[in-house]
């Protein structure tokens, strides 16, 4: 699981989290798991589904399918990769192009993640404004 991933799992309140596990029962490394809506409603305490499926069409949630899919994404090539080398180690011409294509490829990912900006924190300031209002 990626760092993103991991943190914005463990920051969601018990009852998410574990809707997002019983989603996708792959990222649960320990525990049992929830395998019915019966067991989740169980194990969370809730009467209804309701929670979850407003839960499910949140941001929130969505943020977190978004990282689950680059997750997958970075996963897939890898492979990608690993079946393209072996066919330009074997002398596929298409396959040479391929994998410096590819090559070229993952050096931007690389040099776009270098180059982002770390996180900014944002403070609010609460201002006390203090004036006549004369318009009376």
């Amino acid at each position: 699981m990626t760092d993103k991933l991991n943190k914005a799992i463990k920051d969601l309140p018990p009852f998410k989290r574990e809707f997002v596990f019983f989603k996708y029962p792959h990222l649960r490394f320990f525990g049992s798991k929830v395998e019915t809506e019966a067991q989740l409603m169980k194990a969370t305490g809730r009467t209804t589904m309701g929670t979850f499926n407003k839960f499910e069409r949140s941001a929130e949630f969505q943020r977190i399918e978004a990282l689950i899919l680059q997750q997958q994404v970075g996963k897939d090539i890898m492979e990608i990769y690993g079946k393209v080398k072996e066919k330009a180690l074997s002398g596929d011409r298409l396959a040479v192009a391929d994998l410096l294509k590819l090559s070229k490829a993952i050096d931007q990912i690389v040099i776009k993640t270098d180059e982002a900006p770390a996180p900014v924190e944002v403070i609010k300031v609460e201002v006390e404004e203090d004036f006549e209002d004369d318009l009376i």
